[in-house]
């Protein structure tokens, strides 16, 4: 099965540590072998373990413009060598890739390599000169760092060494300084480097880091490219946004946090978070905080273990903003100077237990507050108390009785107006904290009101209710102004910033990287505007012909990705056009010319060119066949839909709007300073609270009536669907008609053999739509995703983007699981199961509910508001299917972790399949490798592989494709081919499903192979697995349900009998 691709190692060559005293003492320490400088950049230490040169590669081996010196190692995909570059007559390090395994996959990561250093320039960062390709090897020039030290060699021999020498700890605040100034650098280029760690980081003969390896950057203004939907970086470096795999909001202090990391383990010498699996690390990088390195390694200095922990906030808004500002405070420390970072108040770190630990008791939670806060404010009226004592002794000096009387009436009034302001003031503090664990309640309330259920009303009614009061709490109300004119009143004793210090701001905004491509579409949007109001022609594109496909289909493929109406990247619109053109003047049928006359007449539209893409747009719809003619009717009218919404201007104003939102948005982000620390930290609890209410309060997103990947629905919307759910699916007329008959029908052993004679009780939330009339199965609508589908005159099902997942009732029984190479004889023989299959054995299993087909991306997005998939409309060609249909959301979702498919599925009252329950399924009763039979070729309609389509048409150069043709080069829609004999499509191939069961602690489960691996992985007993975190382009999932009430061999009523 195809495993989860690793970070490549570092690019270039690093170079032993100087003649600075603190490394000399450091090498005394180390071993000989060290100081003898025999271990290189890749830790091998004899020439018995050296790596072997590449296929083509050789010392003394001229590649285009580099003669090979000799080989400094090698990578995850590449080899590094010293070489001479002829023409300049330098020595630099080229990086190849290694030919026995390229593939497009890695040429993207090599080519952002490349597009990242190339951008940078900084004495830290290593240098790119420049990449290419020569004799078949892709390759970068770098700068070439003789030796062969890196940062992690170094963690390793001190780690070992007896003790650190003096002045260890400046020289480490030092070396992350540069190390975070380079990076700055880099963050200011729009690069972030996503993989930071000590393996990347390169010392040079004088002692200086540079940063190299820029293989899994982001640059902030390239389209982002999803890998394989694994998770870039190295774990034990990752922030918690990598983590968590959010890829949309990773921003440039996602660097600040694997840097934190760095010197923390550089301080500590032994890294902030570990794990016996990658489970339990992402937990501890997600939940826990390190210990405070002086609790492992008691000489660190304070203020280094401070700004330590302060790059290590898991909240990334907590964390320094700029790389700036973390060597700002590393160089504070070595001036001797005060740092700006601040540890964690008793305080904070009683808000953050309340936090992660929602479920304690919100009594006590909210008193421990109380009294930190009543402490707090204890302190200041002893300073008050002071100042008046002080104000005493001046008045023992008063020279009159009177004066002495009058002073002391003063002071009598003064102490009382303090003691109020001080009660008024402490209840209103505790109050306003108090929110804090209210809203932690409610969300925790929340994620246990699942599924929408109609017992639940009357707890979606009291949750609404404490909703509501919580959001009031921003506006006045009463005496209280409410917390965001609080907010606003504090804010009003803040020093303003400098106008350098604001653009900093900005730039370090979470969203300033979505301004460029953002001011991309609206140029394109107005270019096209000109054109339209008759201001101006549209541009010329020159097409190198060389460099393009020969066919109509693929040159269609090329164009349709660049003037698509939902495309994300703009700008590319003329190229898009003369793509079109030149793809109609190739076409050979009317499908043909159809599909190319719909991408020129999108290609005109989105030039300005608004009446000759109507006119095309009617030619393409006459050249349409008749099957395919509803399809192009709808283009048609899309199309039109948008010429009237471009000629009012409405699509361009707004973009504009949103444009001028987001640039409104990210100017206004302020970070507010106040000359005492009481004045920060109360700023800093109500900028939270205020932004984390209306973040709970939002409309679109929130927990009361929005919809998100992290909550699923509102819990307005929970109640609505809880409140009709049971009429629609069980009490209602039509639905007590429908029961009716599938109940007596499934009990009839006639009609329905397969279920031997048992009943059924009505399933809440399911809508009986029929038996299968191939399988003979019935089959239920799953409401909550969606609308029912509809079954035409022939008894087969018409699926439509809005449709919801549909299960098909499978019998129970005992069956043969798993497979066997050895009898050919014996059950469930396979000439090529593999051990883990092995042995075959019974299984018994009860009737229960399995998805007729993979989770959509429509049903997906309908659940959680997002749509993660890779293959997702926007971004897939219409040449990698025979149609040439464009991708729509009845395609599988991918992208989506065992961890995230086992909570949403849960939030409907569904589980993922075992393996017995997948494998069961799948076999639909056969024992052959596949349930076509023992021949691989029959897959070619009934299952979705790496095939002869998918060769010819953009399959990366890794796949190992079959000789038939199945029409598809990636997943195609559900239903797409052939049902097995119990009705379920897709078990063969299109993506491969996850399963609820453990493969190992650290692995789980997956069945069917996907359409980038051979027929041989779409075999019924064929084993995956992936980490639980791993979110891949081809990994999807098909639910199962338990059915509710056993089957029974009495009738049972039904809701309305008489």
């Amino acid at each position: 099965m195809p495993a989860p691709e690793k970070p490549e190692e570092s690019a270039s060559s690093p170079s032993l540590p100087g003649d600075d005293p603190v490394w000399r003492a450091m090498r005394r320490a180390m071993p000989q072998r060290l100081a003898e400088g025999s271990l290189s950049f890749f830790r091998r230490k004899g020439a018995e373990e050296r790596p072997q040169p590449a296929p083509g590669l050789a010392a003394g081996k001229v590649v285009g413009d580099f003669r090979l010196v000799s080989m400094i190692g090698q990578g995850g995909m590449g080899q590094i060598w010293e070489a001479e570059q002829l023409s300049l007559h330098r020595t630099v390090a080229v990086k190849f890739v290694r030919p026995e395994c390229v593939t497009e996959r890695q040429l993207e990561l090599f080519a952002r390599e490349a597009r990242a250093g190339g951008r940078l320039s900084h004495p830290g960062l290593v240098t790119v000169y420049g990449h290419g390709e020569s004799e078949g090897l892709a390759w970068i020039a770098m700068e070439y760092v003789g030796g062969g030290w890196t940062l992690k060699d170094f963690l390793d021999e001190v780690a070992r060494a007896p003790e650190a020498p003096a002045g260890y700890d400046r020289e480490v605040a030092r070396l992350v300084a540069e190390i975070a100034e380079a990076m700055q650098t880099a963050h200011e280029a729009g690069v972030i480097h996503r993989d930071l760690k000590p393996q990347n980081v390169l010392i040079t003969s004088e002692d200086r880091p540079k940063v190299t390896d820029f293989g899994l950057a982001r640059i902030t203004d390239e389209a982002a490219m999803s890998e394989t939907g694994d998770i870039a970086g190295t774990y034990l470096y990752m922030s918690p946004e990598q983590v968590e795999a959010k890829r949309s909001g990773l921003d440039h202090r996602t660097d600040v946090f694997s840097l934190g990391v760095i010197l923390y383990e550089l301080l500590a010498l032994r890294r902030p978070f570990e794990g016996d699996t990658l489970q339990q690390l992402a937990e501890h990088i997600l939940h826990r905080d390190p210990p405070d390195p002086r609790t492992i390694r008691s000489k660190v200095p304070r203020d280094l273990a401070v700004i330590a922990n302060h790059a290590l906030e898991k909240e990334r808004d907590k964390r320094y903003a700029t790389m700036q500002e973390l060597a700002a405070d590393l160089r504070r420390h070595l001036a001797d100077e005060p740092i700006h970072a601040t540890p964690p108040t008793r305080l904070e770190r009683t808000l953050k237990w309340i936090k992660r630990n929602p479920g304690k008791s919100s009594a006590a939670a909210i008193v421990a507050v109380t009294f930190t806060v009543i402490a707090l404010l204890l302190v200041m009226n002893v300073r008050t108390n002071r100042a008046l004592g002080r104000s005493n002794l001046a008045l023992e000096t008063k020279t009159t009785e009177s004066e002495q009387r009058r002073v002391a009436a003063d002071q009598s009034a003064l102490r009382e107006k303090a003691a109020a302001d001080a009660a008024t003031k402490r209840a209103d503090e505790v109050l306003r904290l108090s929110a804090f664990q209210r809203l932690v309640d409610l969300q925790a309330e929340a994620d246990r009101l699942w599924p929408a259920e109609p017992e639940k009303l009357p707890a979606y009614e009291r949750w609404l209710e404490r909703a509501h009061e919580l959001v009031a709490g921003l506006d006045p109300h009463g005496d209280d102004p409410g917390h965001r004119a609080q907010l606003a009143k504090l804010r009003e004793r803040a020093i303003p910033l400098t106008e350098e210090e604001r653009e900093a701001r900005r730039r370090a905004h979470p969203r300033f990287g979505e301004l460029a491509p953002l001011e991309t579409r609206v140029a394109a949007l107005r270019a096209a505007q000109n054109v339209r109001d008759g201001k101006a022609q549209p541009p010329a594109f020159a097409l190198d012909a060389s460099s393009l496909p020969s066919d109509a289909l693929g040159l269609n493929g090329l164009a349709r990705s660049l003037v698509d109406p939902t495309r994300t990247e703009f700008g590319r619109e003329a190229e898009g056009l003369a793509l079109a053109r030149l793809a109609i003047e190739r076409v050979e049928d009317d499908e043909g010319a159809a599909r190319a006359g719909d991408t020129l007449a999108w290609a005109l539209f989105a030039n300005g060119l608004d009446d000759e893409a109507l006119q095309e747009s009617a030619t393409a719809l006459e050249a349409a066949p008749p099957e395919r003619r509803d399809d192009y009717e709808t283009k048609a009218a899309e199309l039109r839909r948008a010429v009237n919404a471009a000629r009012s201007g409405a699509t361009l104003a707004t973009a504009e709007s949103e444009l001028a939102a987001l640039r409104a948005e990210v100017s206004a982000a302020e970070d507010y300073h106040f000359a005492d620390e009481q004045g920060t930290w109360w700023h800093n609890q109500l900028q939270k609270l205020v932004a984390e209410i209306e973040a709970f309060a939002d409309p679109k997103t929130g927990w009361i009536a929005g919809l998100s990947p992290e909550h699923g629905w509102g819990i307005e919307q929970r109640r609505d669907f809880a409140a009709t759910i049971d009429e629609r699916s069980v009490s209602g007329q039509e639905a007590r008609r429908l029961w009716s008959a599938a109940i007596a029908s499934i009990a009839d052993p006639k009609e329905c053999p397969q279920y031997g004679g048992r009943w059924i009780t009505p399933q809440l939330g399911l809508l009986p739509i029929g038996r299968d009339p191939d399988s003979g199965l019935w089959e239920f609508a799953h409401l909550q995703t969606g609308a029912p589908a509809v079954r035409g005159a022939d008894g087969k099902l018409a699926l439509k983007e809005e449709t919801g997942l549909v299960f098909v009732l499978l019998p129970g029984g005992t069956f043969q699981m798993g497979a066997q190479n050895k009898d050919p004889n014996g059950p469930n023989y396979d000439p090529q199961a593999e051990p883990s299959e092995s042995p075959v054995h019974e299984v018994t299993l009860s009737a229960f509910f399995l998805s007729k087909y993979e989770l959509t991306q429509g049903q997906w997005l309908r659940l959680t508001g997002r749509n993660p998939s890779y293959y997702r409309p926007g971004n897939y060609l219409e040449s990698w299917n025979r149609a040439g249909r464009a991708v729509d959301l009845l395609h599988p979702v991918e992208q989506v972790n065992w961890t995230t498919c086992t909570e949403t599925c849960s939030r409907l009252g569904l589980i993922l399949p075992s393996e017995a329950q997948w494998e069961h399924g799948a076999r639909g009763g056969t024992e052959t490798p596949w349930w076509t039979g023992s021949d691989p070729k029959e897959l070619a309609s009934a299952g979705n592989v790496a095939d002869g389509w998918a060769r010819a048409h953009g399959a990366q150069a890794d796949w190992f494709c079959e000789a038939w043709d199945d029409g598809n080069t990636v997943h195609a829609a559900v239903g797409s081919y052939r049902a097995n004999p119990f009705g379920l499509h897709d078990v063969m191939g299109n993506v491969w499903e996850w399963c609820e069961d453990k493969y190992t602690s650290s692995l789980r489960n997956s069945r069917g192979g996907c359409f980038i691996n051979k027929a041989v992985f779409a075999r019924s007993a064929t084993r995956g697995n992936y980490p639980p975190v791993n979110a891949a382009n081809f990994l999807g999932l098909r639910p199962a349900r338990i059915i509710a009430g056993p089957l029974t061999t009495s009738r049972p009523s039904v809701p309305g009998d008489k």
